[in-house]
């Protein structure tokens, strides 16, 4: 029976499409199948019903009706395109159905009722594109249904129902980028997907971030999705050379060919003293020429590079060199431009560029002897670097720390030739080793604010211009080794604040015009070697507190004139310490119940006059 161009017979009230009539045109352009034929459901495409046939072109509907797309049905009608829909009520796609159908360039719709798509189904359909999504309904796809389906770049997306998947059923889907494996069960790559050259893998990433490979037993885990690694072949970069400011992060991009290649970028400098680079971020550390390499390296073994000259800068202004600090809100002092060749007035701004000046770096002054005059250090700085003012012996006046700076750095006025007051203000925590060594000019008093926690070995070591009081504040926990060695000019009475645990070795050592009382506090636990050695001057008496469980050797040597000691502490104390500059072992303490200790005895706690 012919109906239009179509041959067809009825069975058990069905309609089954056989073909086309043996009178139809030579070209077809565009080939709809009826829903119906005199009443009755066009239901099944009969085997080998169209194939090999070159009068059909253009565009295929098959209706909602048809149940069976029989074996090679559409078998090389390669003149056919656009999209490929199975409609929803399909069960079955048979043997080679689309096979070789390499006209189709659209997309690929597969209904909701499949359940068999059979071997070679979609063999060579190699311009479909899109996504491949098998719906829920399928159980068992055959080998090679959908072999050399090339032009499929989207997602295949694997149902839940699906358990039977035979080898080669995806061979040469290499432009899949994701996999949704939606099935209950873990399938072996290995059995049906292969590249496209063979020899070589097709790679995807776990959503952990762990990688599967199409070959060597990789596997799709059951309820994963998998994103695909287009693997790089070119690396190119728009510039070859980058003007980089010290201090500054710039990003540098680079492109990967093709568009959609996974990025693996590793970056390197052959100087990382010039200039740093992390994850295309580069940053100048010093001034001149680094060279950085951008490189990529596929799972073939080729490895792609580009370079790129990074020229790094100074940032100047008036006199100084800066930077910006990582996050780039604030100023970092470098150093002087004119190195240690600096000479005259040194002005430090409290902003450059509306950015405030937080740190005067390691080193920014050290060695500048041709500076002069006073110097004022902004109320925005928070950290005086190591060695800042190191040798500045042309620096003369007060100095005042503000309470801004949380860190004095190790010789950061070593040899200054500051001739006024020293002004430290509440805030300053840290006071570092050697900070103020030899600074001999200082005078008057010097207090030592409750904010100090820490002061470092050698601190305030020959500082011998100070001619009034020392008073340390009450958060000092360590007074380090010679922090005051050799300050001679020290009078009056020395104040030691109430949280200090340990006085280290030679701490006073040579403080000798300190006069009156001395109280070590409660707090102090460790007196160590000599730390009040030579104070030939003290005429009240000495309280040592509770806390003190170590008195070194010669803690206290040369304490001739001290008139009385108040022992609280039980440890161990020789008299040996106190005694007088004639080694005359007719002196003697004696205690509030009249018991005389002489030279070579222990004190015990008490309290006694000389």
């Amino acid at each position: 029976m012919v109906y239009g161009n179509l041959k067809y017979k009825v069975v058990e009230n069905e309609v089954t499409i056989l073909g086309l009539s043996d009178n139809s045109p030579s070209e077809i352009h565009d080939l709809v199948i009826p829903d119906t034929i005199d009443g009755k459901p066009v239901t099944v495409i009969s085997d080998n019903a169209f194939s090999f046939s070159d009068r059909l072109e253009g565009s295929l509907i098959i209706p909602n009706s048809v149940t069976t797309i029989g074996a090679e049905a559409f078998m090389s009608c390669e003149l056919l395109k656009g999209d490929l829909i199975i409609p929803e009520n399909v069960v079955t796609i048979g043997y080679e159905a689309f096979y070789g159908c390499q006209g189709f360039d659209g997309n690929l719709r597969i209904g909701s009722s499949v359940t068999v798509i059979s071997q070679n189904a979609f063999w060579g359909c190699r311009n479909l594109s899109g996504d491949l999504f098998i719906p829920e309904s399928v159980k068992t796809i055959d080998s090679c249904a959908f072999y050399g389906c090339t032009g499929l770049t989207g997602t295949l997306t694997i149902p839940e129902s699906l358990s039977n998947i035979q080898d080669h059923s995806f061979y040469g889907l290499y432009g899949i980028t994701r996999i949704i494996n939606n099935s209950d069960h873990d399938l072996k790559v290995s059995q049906f997907w292969e590249d496209k050259d063979d020899d070589k893998m097709v790679c995807f990433r776990r959503s952990d971030g762990s990688e599967m490979n199409t070959k060597h037993g990789g596997i799709l885990n059951k309820k994963s999705t998998y994103e695909r690694k287009v693997l790089p072949t070119q690396i190119i970069s728009g510039k070859k050379t980058l003007d980089v400011n010290i201090g500054t992060p710039l990003t540098v991009s680079v492109n990967l060919l093709p568009d959609n290649a996974y990025d693996r970028i590793t970056w390197g400098s052959n100087n990382n003293n010039i200039a740093t680079v992390s994850n295309g971020v580069v940053t100048g550390i010093g001034p001149g020429k680094a060279i950085i390499t951008a490189s990529v390296k596929n799972n073939y073994g080729q490895s792609y590079s580009e370079t790129l000259t990074v020229n790094v800068k100074y940032r100047v202004s008036g006199d100084l060199i800066y930077k910006y600090s990582k996050d780039g809100d604030e100023v970092i002092i470098l150093k002087h431009k004119d190195g240690e060749n600096a000479a005259g007035e040194l002005v430090i701004p409290e902003s450059i560029d509306e950015k405030p000046v937080t740190v005067i770096s390691d080193n920014a002054f050290k060695g500048c002897s041709g500076l002069t005059g006073g110097l004022t250090i902004p109320e925005s700085v928070q950290v005086i670097g190591d060695n800042a003012f190191y040798g500045c012996t042309g620096l003369t006046g007060d100095l005042t720390i503000p309470g801004n700076v949380k860190i004095i750095g190790k010789e950061a006025f070593w040899n200054s030739g500051f001739d006024g007051k020293l002004t430290i203000e509440d805030g300053v925590k840290t006071i570092s080793n050697m900070a103020f060594l030899q600074c001999s000019k200082f005078t008057e008093d010097l207090e030592i604010p409750d904010s100090v926690e820490t002061i470092g070995n050698q601190a305030f070591e020959q500082c011998e211009g100070f001619d009034g009081s020392l008073k340390i504040g009450n958060s000092v926990e360590t007074i380090g080794d010679r922090a005051f060695y050799l300050c001679p000019g020290f009078k009056g009475r020395l104040t030691i604040g109430n949280s200090v645990k340990t006085i280290g070795e030679h701490a006073f050592y040579g403080c000798n015009n300190f006069t009156g009382d001395l109280v070590i506090p409660d707090s102090v636990e460790s007196i160590k070697t000599s730390a009040f050695e030579g104070w030939k001057n003290i005429n009240g008496k000495l309280t040592i507190g509770t806390g003190v469980n170590w008195i070194d050797t010669d803690a206290f040597k040369g304490w001739y004139s001290v008139s009385g000691i108040i022992k609280k502490s039980a440890a161990t104390a020789n008299i040996d310490w106190f005694w007088d500059k004639d080694d005359d072992d007719t002196v003697c303490f004696v205690s509030d119940n009249g018991t005389e200790i002489h030279k070579g005895e222990n004190i015990e706690a008490g309290t006694y006059v000389r």
